[in-house]
């Protein structure tokens, strides 16, 4: 049961999103055929010259290269294709097609075991990070294009991962992690898959060792001085791996940016200093995304030196087009923060953008909705008893920089300053932006979460009262946050003073009462709910309801990306993925899942990026979009109903498919070979006639398989958890299909 449930979260959590908006990129054009050719056929393609190449080697070390070499193509092709199908991979989009043009600047260095071109692809992250596959895939992030500071640094940076690729250091990382774990006997395939699996660490960390990236570096400056690129800046691009976990801009963080003539932080919210970004120098590497940093800076700047730059350029490709591709990737930082739950990041980075964008409604957008989930998660941790602030402190303590200011700010505050905050500075946007239906959903579920806390708006002051007396002031800032509290019993706190301007107005008033009378509903309910007689009633009704699973009544379901997983135990309990079942199983669950939605009464269309041609971009994009909003659900999955950050695109995604209820489902199959029957074989000779019983149980592998079905109304929010169980039985095509059927039963009955 332990391994379900972490390999479910994994499963959940590593769905990886892309930002979409008009304003942002996004993958265009026709989808590159590596994006839709399955694993498999992939994988046997690989295979087939891998056999050609070591045909004629014979002996125990080349047989077992051969055999890592194996197993390295199998699991790459198959993690490579989860990032190529994450939606986190630009295509066609103008970042990727100008990374492309600077790669060509590059000469070609293919051996003859690599025919296949390199080909660049962005990656809509905002780690700042760019790594290479053997498949010959460079992938840069938006994080590292923000930083940057010219078009040579990218080409270095292109150089050093194409050393990567041309020198197979993918491969050889992954052959010696092999044979270090078979000589210790303890091989796991959790421990070192990570390194090739789709996870936010691929982004953070080296796939390398430090003999490999030096080598990567010294070959890649050889390539690098073969183009007409200046060498001159190349330095700054190990400070900016190294200084990766700073923003893009270092700039201080105004209070003004949230205060007015009626509102005004104390001053034990607001840092008068922040920690100093320390120099590289004399820390480890602990920030950095690359190993060495300071020790590899320290030999590019001897072989710079050494080198006469005057004839040659810091732009070949343009200058123009490197700052336009900057300036996007800049702008889509903040909402991948947003969408990674990294609030302070978030409004600081908007904050940043906003001094050029002082009328950016989207960038404000960001700020308002980050508001809003913290108070919501400040909120939710405070009724359960969570410590939400304690991680937040903990974390805004190490933060360097300008952007502590921020972290403290979020850090300190209180369930009732953080609503307020949020209330304020959302409803203000709206009034200013009141037909923009992402705003007010957002003000809409401030007051459910505001009515959970206030019970009634008279906690809040009318009139502007706040102390201009110094001496107070002086005496206040000596105090800790909580003998303030303490003290000021005999008068109201500043967040009282924050609504100010706003409590009188008749709108503010009408929908707090109206969620007043929604939480008082509520609280009416879970009272007689927890009375002996409802609740056996209770307890009754969902008997039936388990008994006979639900009846929705609904006509049209979109399937999203249906999920099958394959995975294989050993007797130590070591879990190894069964990547060529898996897809087998997949490509069989699809079709279930279309035929039989021809056949039921419920019609079903399915999305799923397996299924595309090279046209279908729209379809990618929408997946994109409908996944997206899935991870946000299970992040949040334990708060109230939330909008999605992108709720608009996702009520045209409703539209344009006929239906507001999306469904996301899959299968896990585990196959367990040993739980020690084989002891009993031993012990049944003792006892002869129970030995065929034995020996059949050891020969035989135990299976177990958990199928999920969680169907959301994707425009409100509100899930039906149609399906979330274990079975102690094979995955077989009976089973997997009655599973099916049943899902779509529940969604289009209609119980009399």
């Amino acid at each position: 049961m332990k391994f379900y449930i972490i390999l479910i979260s994994t499963i959940l959590t590593c769905i990886l999103v892309q930002a979409q908006s008009h304003d942002l990129l996004e993958s265009q054009g026709k989808i590159p055929k590596e994006f839709t050719t399955n694993s498999t056929t992939k994988y046997k393609t690989q295979l087939a010259n891998l056999n050609k190449k070591t045909k004629s080697k014979k002996g125990k070390k080349n047989r077992k290269d051969k055999k890592n070499k194996k197993q390295f193509l199998l699991e790459s092709n198959f993690a490579i294709d989860d990032i190529l199908q994450s939606g986190l991979v630009l295509f066609n989009d103008p970042a990727t097609i100008y990374v492309n043009k600077v790669l060509d600047q590059l000469p070609d260095k293919r051996s003859r075991r690599q025919t296949t071109k390199p080909k660049a692809y962005v990656l809509n992250s905002p780690a700042v990070n760019a790594f290479a596959t053997d498949q010959g895939y460079i992938f840069v992030t938006l994080g590292l294009l923000a930083n940057l500071e010219n078009e040579a640094q990218l080409a270095f940076i292109l150089s050093h991962e194409l050393i990567h690729f041309y020198h197979g250091h993918s491969i050889d990382k992954f052959s010696h992690s092999k044979n270090i774990n078979r000589e210790k006997k303890n091989f796991n395939f959790n421990k070192n898959k990570n390194n090739l699996s789709v996870d936010q660490k691929l982004f953070n960390e080296s796939l390398y060792s430090k003999r490999m990236e030096e080598e990567a570096d010294a070959d890649g400056y050889k390539m690098f001085k073969e183009t007409k690129y200046d060498g001159s800046t190349l330095p700054n691009v190990f400070r900016i791996l190294y200084y990766s976990y700073l923003p893009f801009e270092d700039k201080p963080f105004e209070r003004s940016f949230f205060e007015d003539a009626n509102y005004s932080f104390p001053n034990t919210l607001w840092l008068s200093e922040v920690n100093d970004i320390e120099p590289m120098e004399t820390k480890d590497d602990k920030h950095s995304s690359h190993p060495a940093s300071a020790k590899r800076l320290s030999k590019i700047e001897q072989k710079i030196q050494s080198d006469n730059s005057d004839a040659k350029k810091l732009f070949i490709v343009g200058e123009d087009q490197f700052n336009n591709i900057q300036q996007k990737a800049r702008y889509q930082i903040p909402f991948l923060n947003l969408y990674n739950n990294n609030f302070p990041e978030a409004i600081y980075t908007s904050y940043l953008l906003s001094a050029e964008n002082p009328k950016d409604v989207e960038l404000k957008k960001v700020v308002g909705k980050s508001l809003y989930m913290h108070a919501k998660y400040l909120n939710y941790a405070e009724q359960n008893d969570l410590n939400y602030s304690d991680n937040y402190r903990e974390v805004a303590e190490n933060i360097q920089g300008e952007s502590q200011r921020i972290f403290h700010l979020l850090a300190e505050l209180e369930t009732e300053e953080a609503l307020v905050l949020a209330m304020r500075y959302n409803w203000d946007l709206l009034k200013s932006n009141p037909k923009d239906s992402e705003i007010k959903g957002v003000v809409d579920d401030l007051f459910n979460e505001f009515a959970s806390v206030f019970e009634s708006l008279n906690e809040f002051s009318t009139t502007a009262a706040l102390s201009t007396n110094k001496e107070e002031e002086l005496e206040n800032t000596s105090k800790s946050k909580n003998e303030k509290i303490k003290s000021a019993s005999s008068k109201k706190d500043y967040w009282q003073y924050g609504l100010v301007d706003i409590v009188a107005e008749a709108n503010f008033k009408k929908e707090f009462s109206s969620a007043r009378r929604t939480e008082k509903r509520k609280e009416r309910e879970n009272k007689t709910y927890s009375s002996s007689s409802s609740y056996k009633k209770r307890k009754k009704e969902n008997k039936l309801d388990i008994k006979k699973g639900k009846a929705l009544g609904i006509k049209k379901v979109v399937v999203v990306n249906p999920y099958y997983l394959s995975v294989a135990e050993d007797k130590k309990r070591n879990t190894e993925v069964e990547f060529l079942r898996s897809e087998e199983k997949q490509q069989n669950f699809n079709k279930y899942i279309s035929d039989l939605g021809k056949k039921s009464k419920l019609k079903v269309e399915v999305l799923d990026v397996a299924s595309l041609k090279s046209n279908d971009i729209e379809t990618f994009n929408d997946i994109s979009k409908a996944n997206q909003y899935f991870s946000q659900q299970m992040d949040q999955y334990n708060l109230s109903l939330t909008p999605s950050f992108e709720q608009h695109d996702i009520d045209l995604l409703a539209k344009k498919y006929n239906t507001d209820y999306f469904l996301w489902t899959g299968v896990i199959s585990l196959k367990n070979s040993g739980k020690g029957e084989w002891a009993w074989v031993g012990a049944s000779i003792l006892l002869p006639y129970f030995l065929p019983f034995t020996l059949y149980n050891a020969l035989t592998p135990d299976y177990d398989i958990f199928y999920y079905a969680i169907l959301y109304d994707v425009t409100t929010g509100k899930r039906s958890v149609l399906k979330t169980e274990f079975y102690p039985t094979r995955d077989s095509k009976t089973m997997i299909k009655s599973h099916v059927y049943d899902t779509y039963h529940q969604i289009y009955t209609r119980r009399k």
